[in-house]
């Protein structure tokens, strides 16, 4: 008799990610998460993936070690800070410029913006603007 591997749950696997995506965010390491829940840094893993379900009372807990609401991590509510949809790279140069004085972080972000225009510009094949 062959047993069958089950699937992860697609609900389990959108938890996982904005779990991931929260913990990334706030730059904390699965070790350190699962040492404020009560777990492995494995299992935080495979939370992260979906493969373990995690459990009301595990999810508060990383909810209130990640500073977030339960429902963040749930994502049910469309009024809910949208964190998870931006990639890991993209939430740590945000983590960077929020940690700056708001008298260096205002034109480190005007920087950033032309920076990003030049890119832009330069892969649909135009000139940047210069202003």
């Amino acid at each position: 008799m062959t047993t069958l591997a089950k699937a992860a749950n697609p609900e389990d696997i959108s938890i996982g990610e904005k779990l991931r995506a929260c913990r990334a965010f706030k730059g904390m390491s699965q070790a350190d998460l699962g040492n404020a829940i009560g777990v492995s840094f494995q299992q935080v893993q495979k939370y992260e993936k979906g493969t373990n379900r995690i459990s009301g009372s595990r999810l508060r807990k990383a909810a209130k070690a990640l500073g977030v609401q339960v429902v963040e991590l749930i994502g049910e509510d469309e009024t809910a800070d949208p964190i998870s949809f931006y990639p890991a790279d993209v939430m740590k140069l945000a983590r960077r410029l929020s940690g700056l004085p708001a008298g260096m972080r205002e034109p480190a972000v005007a920087s950033l913006h032309k920076v990003v225009d030049a890119i832009e510009s330069a892969a649909a094949g135009k000139e940047p603007d210069r202003a």
